[in-house]
């Protein structure tokens, strides 16, 4: 099998987040990795601004340098790239303005998250305006995860792609593994053709949150067919790496359902 899927959102960074915990955990991380058809990876510790992960780049390309040593030791031969996953909080608003935030290397992408208190809160708002403001490009991670029910979902996130923002999905949410609620958001969103990127966002070397996309792929594939697997789990992620402008995903929906 030749390697060809790009994960945009992982934590393989070993004693560093709520990822994986020792070397060996990331150890196996890049080999489930690899051996499920993944090429590049991109590493996204948790950046929350005076909260208890807040890494500096420095610090993060020195984490990443041990995790390349480790891949290339075990004749791993994955693409490790550096990111981190930007929580939007009260802090945030000065962060971006003094330019803390850390985006997907050698791009202007940015990965930003919310808690599901804060959806309806004026600082999302008011930290997208500034990030767009100054040519930040913004994946939005995990939005099945923040509402209660899919009519929500759909309204808020076409309201945040009218402001310019594009969403990653969960390959576990869309597994179902963390619920029906999320599992039947995350499905409508792709539907809605409100899904650009799937990820891992992976936490664990090995089990439920490990770091692979061929069995997500492979179930978007019977829904959806090839042509949208490739787009969200290989085109699009691509895309982001060169730096480049994500295509919309449009579903062809049964007329029974139109």
């Amino acid at each position: 099998m030749k390697n060809k899927f790009i994960d945009t959102h992982c934590h393989a960074l070993w004693d560093f987040d709520d990822g994986v915990k020792n070397k060996d955990e990331a150890l196996a991380l890049l080999r489930c990795a690899h051996s499920t058809g993944i090429a590049t990876l991109f590493v996204t510790p948790h950046k929350i601004i005076e909260g208890m992960y807040d890494p500096t780049i420095s610090e993060i390309e020195q984490k990443l340098s041990d995790l390349k040593n480790l891949s290339q030791e075990h004749k791993l031969p994955l693409e490790l790239k550096y990111s981190s996953e930007f929580r939007i909080n009260e802090e945030s608003i000065k962060a971006i303005i003094e330019q803390k935030y850390i985006c997907y290397q050698d791009t202007n992408w940015l990965l930003i998250e919310f808690t599901r208190r804060t959806i309806d809160s004026r600082m999302i708002e008011d930290a997208i305006y500034e990030l767009d403001r100054i040519g930040v490009k913004l994946l939005i991670a995990h939005p099945e995860r923040y509402f209660d029910n899919e009519r929500q979902a759909v309204a808020t996130c076409k309201k945040w792609q009218s402001w310019g923002c594009y969403f990653q999905i969960n390959r576990t949410s869309l597994l179902g593994i963390h619920g029906e609620r999320a599992d039947k958001i995350s499905w409508r969103l792709v539907s809605e053709g409100l899904a650009h990127i799937v990820a891992s966002d992976a936490h664990q070397g090995q089990g439920r949150r490990e770091c692979r996309l061929d069995d997500v792929h492979a179930m978007i594939e019977r829904r959806y067919g090839k042509d949208t697997a490739d787009d969200l789990c290989i085109h699009n992620p691509q895309r982001l790496t060169n730096n480049e402008s994500l295509i919309d995903i449009s579903i062809k929906k049964a007329w029974w359902r139109r």
